[in-house]
């Protein structure tokens, strides 16, 4: 029936990724651990951090002073040693 059909596309919808069950993920969330506070780190060649999809998540950056950046231990350099991204 239909109300079947629906049903399983939800359930298919909602259905939580392998990989997400592989880590035990939902064995965390039900535990509150959710993510919040984490720090990640990026080892790339091609990271920019003021993309408009990171900025406002990079440690440096305050919403509050957007023009005082800051890069001091929140930017390592350890090809060239600058001391801001590029």
């Amino acid at each position: 029936t239909k109300a079947i059909a629906s049903a399983k596309t939800n359930a298919e919808v909602n259905a939580t990724e392998w990989g997400i069950q592989k880590v035990g993920a939902p064995n965390a969330w039900e535990q509150g651990i959710d993510g919040g506070g984490i720090v990640i780190a990026s080892l790339d060649t091609g990271v920019k951090w003021d993309h408009p999809a990171l900025k406002e998540h990079y440690l440096g950056y305050d919403s509050a002073h957007p023009d005082a950046v800051n890069h001091e231990m929140n930017w390592f350099d350890a090809v060239f040693g600058k001391t801001t991204p590029y």
